[in-house]
């Protein structure tokens, strides 16, 4: 493909000419004015033999003297090629070029004659058609500073450059060529070359905001110093190529691994939908506003949307806060049908503005608001659709005002791909949101929903779910009476999060309830409720779909830790016996505290050897309190049972409160200010009361 010649291009190359070849001038009348000794070299002709003489002597076809002739007493120029007479009479095929030149006073001129052989005339081709093609070239700038470093020159793929000052470059400094720290960089790197002489190549350049590093401009260049005959600098040449479309497609792709680790890394949808705006702004775009479509039930289905569908604002991110104040970040948006959110939606495909003053569908979504856009610089604006499993969930507005490129394809491509991830990751946290709404419902519904009061005992409890990121837990508890004025204070913990451990823990608790009501002593009833237990795990395996039922809970290896107490009354002896539980702790009525020693047993469902679990018998006074807890209780991230359990005997120590001020007491303690528990925490405590002459 050809080049097309910039005007730019003809002035140098016409320049090139003349300096690199023959030259000699004639007067008004076409005699011979100069003559150079060049001249004589190519046609053998001493300024003494031809000057004064008729220009036409030297042309050798009748035609040629005629047209020159012609074109002198005319005034018009020419170029070509020709062919002249040597002094020798021999012909020397040559190209000429005519031009008329004005003297000072603009009423009289002479003509400059500039010519070459037709190898030299080759060759100064080839190099005008090399020159042309850098001064033409739409990837490669030139620029040339004279001594003073003022631009002598510099191409028009230069001056269209946007990340350059002024397209006007001509007599200006390196600091308004490249402006701010890049430009004072920039002046320095040219006086270096200037001085010493020492090239500078392929130098990296960026006008970048480091917040937004994929869509400023990149450029490399060299930089050379020129230097006359005598090889004194006059000046330097410096050749840019524009590498900003390179660098934003790596950009693109370090845009991409960073949002694959991060997007999507909690069961959130509110955090999933903010790390998918820190992703996109201000590296990608300048503003972004996300929403959802809100669906009739909490898990998503693809279902119809018509015109005038409400959406829920999930995040806003600006760079600009008067613009995020302009737009509310929270509740119901409701776009036009004829607004580009909807069009994406619609047509599941994002929606570019280039540029948006020039766009009718953004000025029918709302004048006013478009208005307020164009004033603080926004020009180009797009609309992304967020879908998942062919559903689309929601549409996100990513705006761009201090970034000067409008947004492109392969931004909507790359924006379209990320929201896909992000929106894989809002459908698995709304279904795992919908799972443990269901789980921590029948959780709720399955413990009890209220406590029996007891003559025995005095009971309080509290009982707090686990954080949702980790799941509904196993934990029950029970106050069960019994024959005779006695009651069973029971505490259990199902291995497992979510809906089976749910199912599992109400199953086990209607187990312990049922054999608590056959007046078992509590070391029988351990051993029966693991039977069951294991009962329970045997039967899991004829479910139709096992890895489902292992989601949270391994049916086939159900375990669960259960702390079972009975208290009589008429002897104040309390029997306890523990199935891999955490013992409880007794705070006796001086104010002292003990956390008695049980043997060892397995867990329910893991007493695989068929031993039973031996029983503990002491006897407590009225006014003692017994505190049973689950290990979520005691047990965090940050600190092991042994830490925990020196904490909570500190904390129930010399505690004269009721049982419902000490569970407030202990829940201070242990778990905090109400924040999030990685497991489910139970706290059941019961101050023990006699009843005389009681059987």
């Amino acid at each position: 493909m050809s080049i097309r010649p910039t005007p730019d291009c003809v002035q140098f190359r016409d320049l090139v000419a003349r300096t690199c070849t023959a030259a000699f001038t004639l007067d008004a009348d076409g005699k011979v004015a100069t003559w150079s000794q060049d001249a004589e070299k190519l046609l053998g002709y001493s300024a003494e033999d031809i000057v004064g003489g008729p220009a036409i002597s030297l042309l050798a076809e009748e035609s040629d003297r005629a047209d020159l002739t012609s074109r002198v007493a005319k005034g018009v120029g020419r170029s070509g090629a020709t062919t002249l007479r040597h002094q020798d009479g021999s012909p020397v095929d040559a190209w000429l070029r005519l031009d008329r030149v004005p003297l000072s006073d603009e009423t009289a001129h002479v003509w400059l004659v500039t010519m070459a052989d037709v190898e030299s005339a080759k060759y100064a081709d080839m190099g005008s058609a090399l020159l042309e093609a850098m001064f033409g070239s739409s990837k490669i700038g030139l620029i040339v500073y004279d001594s003073d470093l003022r631009v002598a020159f510099a191409n028009t793929t230069l001056q269209r450059w946007p990340h350059l000052s002024n397209a006007q470059l001509t007599g200006r400094p390196p600091g308004e060529v490249v402006s701010g720290v890049q430009g004072q960089a920039y002046e320095r790197g040219l006086r270096y070359v200037l001085r010493t002489g020492r090239s500078i190549i392929s130098a990296q350049w960026s006008n970048v905001d480091p917040a937004g590093a994929i869509y400023g401009n990149t450029w490399t260049d060299s930089i050379f110093r020129l230097e006359d005959r005598s090889e004194n600098p006059i000046g330097v040449a410096d050749v840019m190529f524009d590498t900003s479309e390179s660098a934003r497609s790596r950009g693109r792709l370090a845009l991409m691994s960073r949002a694959i680790k991060r997007i999507g890394a909690s069961l959130d949808v509110e955090q999933t939908v903010a790390e998918f705006c820190d992703m996109l702004v201000p590296q990608m775009a300048d503003f972004i506003a996300v929403d959802l479509l809100e669906p009739p039930g909490q898990e998503l289905k693809a279902y119809a949307i018509e015109p005038n569908t409400p959406m829920r604002r999930m995040a806003v991110r600006s760079v600009q806060e008067l613009l995020t104040a302009e737009i509310p970040p929270e509740g119901a948006v409701l776009w036009p049908p004829e607004s580009p959110q909807i069009d994406a939606i619609y047509e599941e495909r994002p929606v570019v503005i280039r540029k948006l003053s020039e766009s009718s569908e953004w000025y029918a979504t709302d004048p006013v608001w478009v208005s307020e856009l164009l004033d603080i610089g926004v020009h180009s604006a797009m609309a992304v659709p967020i879908r998942t499993h062919e559903v689309v969930i929601g549409v996100a507005t990513l705006l761009r005002w201090r970034k000067p490129i409008s947004f492109e394809t392969d931004d909507a491509r790359l924006v379209e791909e990320l929201s896909c991830r992000a929106a894989l990751s809002i459908d698995n946290a709304r279904r795992y949101d919908t799972k443990n709404h269901i789980a921590l419902t029948l959780q709720r519904r399955l413990l009890p929903q209220c406590i029996t009061m007891h003559s025995a005992v005095e009971v309080a409890y509290r009982y707090l779910p686990a954080d949702d990121s980790v799941g509904i837990g196993g934990d029950w508890f029970d106050v069960i009476p019994l024959p005779k004025d006695r009651v069973a204070l029971v505490v259990g913990d199902v291995t497992g999060h979510g809906i089976h451990a749910a199912a599992a823990m109400g199953r086990l608790r209607a187990t312990i309830c049922t054999l608590a009501a056959l007046d078992m002593p509590p070391d029988d009833l351990l051993f029966h409720a693991d039977r069951v237990t294991r009962q329970l795990g045997e039967g899991a395996d004829d479910v139709e779909d096992p890895a489902a039922v292992s989601e949270t809970c391994s049916w086939g290896t159900i375990g669960a830790t259960c702390l079972y107490i009975v208290y009589d009354p008429a002897s104040q002896r309390c029997t306890i016996a523990c199935a891999g539980h955490p013992a409880p702790v007794i705070i006796y009525p001086d104010g002292d505290v003990e956390v008695p020693q049980l043997s060892a047993s397995p867990p329910l469902g893991m007493n695989l050897l068929g031993l039973s679990s031996p029983s503990a018998e002491m006897e407590l006074q009225p006014g003692t309190s017994l505190v049973l807890f689950s290990d979520g209780l005691i047990e965090r991230r940050d600190r092991d049972i042994e830490a925990g359990m020196d904490i909570l005997r500190r904390c129930l120590r010399h505690a004269e409160a009721s049982p419902d001020h000490l569970c407030d007491l202990v829940l201070r303690t242990m778990v905090g200010a109400g924040g999030p528990v990685a497991d489910d925490v139970t706290v059941l405590i019961a101050r023990i009361r006699a009843i005389p002459g009681s059987r």
